[in-house]
């Protein structure tokens, strides 16, 4: 069962993330930012945050147009499950060819290294990521949510999820019971 975490930087320095990796043994990053930049951050930005990792053993790559979020779509009614209208749209953009292959190939990664999935919102419950982790959970995948130092929680499949013609979708009042 491969092994998957997932982080959000927020407002952390840079020392205490890459802690924060170390702790987890993280040996990849995978950065699923639609945008590999931070104003307020900078050493999030790319070539810094892919310096900073290189120069603590951790490799670097990302997979924002693949797997990033800031989605947009005329077909987010498919998921009334999920509040967000940005959370329906990458709910749509997760059944597409591009973010399954995408997201598959990270999956196979997570076999042979110890992988995290990286975006800016620390709670994984406001952040796209936790949708991916619901599609990883599915396919056998054990997720864990990095929070802060010492503290991380395994992924829980959101209450609205369900699976139908093998796509997720999200359904208003979908229970754990229904899912497939």
């Amino acid at each position: 069962m491969p092994l998957v975490h997932t982080v959000g930087h927020g407002n952390r320095t840079i020392d205490e993330f890459l802690a924060l990796l170390a702790a987890a043994g993280v040996t990849r990053l995978v950065d699923v930012r639609s945008y590999p930049r931070s104003r307020r951050y900078p050493y999030f930005g790319y070539g810094p945050l892919g310096a900073s990792l290189a120069a603590a053993g951790i490799a670097y790559e990302w997979r924002g147009r693949t797997l990033g979020g800031r989605r947009r779509s005329d077909a987010e009614g498919n998921h009334p499950g999920l509040s967000e209208p940005s959370s329906r749209a990458y709910a749509e953009h997760m059944r597409g060819e591009a973010f399954q292959r995408a997201a598959a190939r990270v999956l196979a990664a997570a076999e042979a290294e110890v992988l995290c999935l990286m975006c800016a919102e620390r709670d994984p419950e406001r952040c796209h990521r936790s949708l991916i982790a619901d599609w990883m959970t599915l396919r056998g995948a054990r997720v864990v949510h990095l929070i802060g130092q010492g503290q991380a929680h395994a992924h829980a499949l959101h209450p609205a999820m369900r699976v139908e013609d093998g796509l997720l979708r999200y359904s208003r009042g979908a229970a754990q019971g229904e899912l497939f």
